[in-house]
């Protein structure tokens, strides 16, 4: 449905995120993520033959150590040029003065639904500090912090995520 709904709708870009557990399915929450993998295939094969313009994806994550939840995060470096020195100067904003401004809020399920605040990230400054749940949105990145856990901004503008 929802595959269908951004099809209608003109989205560009549509990635589906799914796990191994649909590899071999042996319980109803890998049944349901294969089903949703041959959805999408088959919306994939009919946009290929109808010269849809929307751009189907699929990537599928797994977890070999069952009793550890995964986290996925993103990290992307980019580095043009020689460096002589490992040390990273200070961050040129101000220090944080009170609470970071918050955007807006928005409904966020983390096993149960939170009331999840949203801050830019251009808004964060060095000393700024707060508590999960919480959403930092910037141009080419989302961020999530979940419940019990904190993030910093240390002093060179770094955003460092703590579990409590």
């Amino acid at each position: 449905m929802v595959v269908s709904e951004s099809i209608q709708n003109g989205v560009t870009d549509f990635v589906l995120v799914s796990t191994d557990k649909a590899v071999r399915p042996t319980n109803i929450m890998g049944a349901s993520k294969r089903i949703a993998e041959m959805v999408l295939q088959a919306h994939a094969a009919l946009q290929l033959k109808q010269g849809g313009k929307t751009c189907l994806s699929m990537v599928r994550f797994g977890n070999v150590l069952a009793s550890i939840p995964v986290v996925l995060v993103n990290l992307r470096t980019v580095a043009v040029g020689k460096r002589t020195s490992l040390v990273q100067p200070a961050n040129a904003k101000p220090p944080q003065q009170g609470k970071p401004k918050i955007t807006s809020h928005r409904p966020v399920y983390f096993g149960r639904w939170y009331d999840t605040p949203i801050y830019m990230r251009d808004d964060l400054s060095p000393g700024a500090e707060f508590d999960g749940p919480a959403i930092i949105e910037q141009s080419d990145t989302t961020t999530v912090v979940e419940p019990d856990m904190n993030l910093v901004i240390d002093a060179h503008g770094n955003m460092l995520v703590r579990v409590k």
